[in-house]
């Protein structure tokens, strides 16, 4: 495989839904990964639901840091957050 084949292969095997969102989804993968299940799975969307993500995810990114070289939130941090705010919100429901 050339380079720019292979290059094409790993962006659409990489590829997000929406600008900006590569970390985010990449966290959710890690988080399947560490946990072994999707997140947020079974709660009710509601008003009430989205209010308490934002209010938690105001929260906790205080309490997180980039790693050194990086620049951004790692897939790891993202899925610690995910997690954090999952199971406050099953904790509420």
């Amino acid at each position: 495989m050339s380079d720019p084949e292979f290059m094409w292969v790993w962006l659409r095997a990489h590829a997000a839904s929406y600008y900006g969102t590569y970390w985010q989804v990449r966290g959710t993968r890690e988080y399947e990964l560490i946990y072994g299940e999707k997140p947020f799975v079974g709660l009710q969307h509601s008003e009430a639901l989205m209010q308490q993500v934002s209010a938690l995810s105001q929260e906790l990114f205080q309490k997180t840091s980039t790693h050194w070289g990086q620049g951004k939130l790692n897939p790891s941090t993202w899925a610690w957050v995910f997690r954090q705010i999952d199971q406050k919100a099953r904790q509420d429901a």
